[in-house]
């Protein structure tokens, strides 16, 4: 019998549709292990955007920059009609040559190339081909790099697509159906509702009630100097752990109280900085063991980044509270991610669509989500004006669906104050 073959387009822009993709996967493998597996990348295979595009989207990401972060999604439709033919050039190549019988998209671009050229294929070939569109980012009003190029398709495109998401934030009085007409101006059945779009490992604890036992969180390291400048931040504090190998697994009780800072895969440095600078203040306040563990991206050895700035801080702060243990962090696969993120009492987020899933799916404890707004006395629009506009319908999202609260360090600090 011929082997499936399953096409997967995503992304470098934007960890969340990375992942989206990787979740798809281990679904697939884990029904059918030998179905073949192609993988694309529109940013670096197809568009020829690259390490531009990436340096782009992640130095606005790095630096806060809501203005720039907003400014490339509205250039999404500018950059789409200048890369329509090459992407249904590729997209017709790939999906002639290699025979596919299933096509799984986790991104923005494309989706008038690629349905017609779906169209072509199931033309030459009498297959019965459509798109599977999964929408990462959380359906709201505010979703419109995901929408608008469905919303511009043809009525002859259209039956060619089917969103992957789940049920959206509508207006009052709004029903489903009108919401999908009147963003994406598809009718309902052209919808395809699913629980979560996570990975493998998350949903392990999708099902999982709030964890009430003692509980080991592992974290690698990739060199002696990551190990050294972890070990010297977290031994200022109280924390248990030990040493296997390349990785500390850290053991937890189950009164320690968690909280986890994970701006994103590139995460604001002034913003991460804050809310540790905060979280210092107040744990000199408590007897209550708090351990906090901040996801830094990349560990450079040498150069100033937020991981060696963490542990700076950890190192030269006056009076250190003995109960406190700051544990930063490098990049770490799904499987580590996933329980720490389950155990948190506190997570403290940005509103990316797969961190956003990820957080519905596991997180039992409080939601935080980062605004970069600066007010001291913020309205709840100056909140969401810190907030990139899509992320910013998804924030409203877990304010309705998990009951998030949004908040910058000195917002964190007084409700946190109010309720330690």
């Amino acid at each position: 019998m011929k082997k499936k073959t399953v096409l997967i387009i995503t992304c470098s822009g934007g960890n969340g549709l990375l992942q989206a993709a990787q979740a798809k996967e281990d679904e697939i493998l884990a029904k059918d292990p030998d179905t073949i597996i192609i993988k694309r990348d529109t940013m670096v295979d197809w568009m020829g955007l690259g390490s531009l595009g990436k340096f782009l989207w992640n130095g606005s990401q790095k630096t806060g920059n809501v203005f720039a972060t907003e400014l490339q999604l509205k250039g999404h439709c500018l950059v789409e009609y200048f890369t329509t033919f090459q992407l249904f050039f590729f997209m017709f190549f790939i999906l002639y040559k290699n025979d596919v019988d299933r096509i799984i998209d986790t991104q923005g671009f494309g989706p008038k190339a690629f349905t017609r050229a779906i169209r072509f294929v199931n033309w030459l070939k009498g297959k019965k081909l459509f798109l599977e569109k999964v929408i990462i980012d959380l359906p709201t009003k505010k979703n419109e790099h995901f929408f608008q190029p469905i919303r511009r398709l043809s009525k002859n495109d259209k039956p060619y697509i089917k969103c992957v998401t789940i049920t959206p934030l509508t207006e009052k009085g709004e029903t489903e159906t009108e919401f999908w007409k009147k963003k994406c101006k598809l009718p309902l059945n052209n919808i395809m509702y699913e629980p979560y779009i996570v990975r493998k490992c998350f949903n392990k604890f999708a099902s999982l009630k709030k964890c009430e036992e003692k509980m080991e969180l592992s974290f690698y390291f990739s060199s002696t100097e990551e190990k050294e400048t972890m070990k010297n931040s977290f031994s200022k504090g109280s924390i248990v752990f030990k040493e296997k190998g390349d990785k500390f697994v850290f053991s937890l009780d189950p009164d320690d109280f968690l909280i986890t800072i994970l701006l994103g895969s590139q995460p604001s440095f002034r913003g991460t900085i804050g809310y540790v600078k905060k979280i210092i203040e107040l744990a000199k306040k408590t007897k209550k063991k708090i351990y906090l563990f901040i996801f830094c991206a990349e560990y450079k050895p040498g150069k100033k980044t937020l991981f060696s700035e963490i542990s700076k801080i950890a190192e030269e702060t006056k009076d250190f509270p003995n109960y406190l243990s700051i544990v930063p962090f490098s990049y770490q696969k799904q499987e580590h991610i996933a329980p720490l993120l389950y155990r948190s009492n506190q997570t403290i987020t940005r509103a990316g669509g797969g961190t956003a899933m990820e957080l519905i799916a596991v997180v039992r404890g409080q939601i935080f989500i980062h605004t970069e707004s600066k007010k001291k006395s913020p309205s709840k629009k100056d909140l969401l004006k810190g907030i990139p506009g899509h992320e910013s319908g998804a924030a409203e999202y877990l304010e309705q669906k998990a009951q998030a609260k949004i908040v910058n360090p000195e917002l964190f600090y007084s409700y946190m104050s109010k309720n330690y």
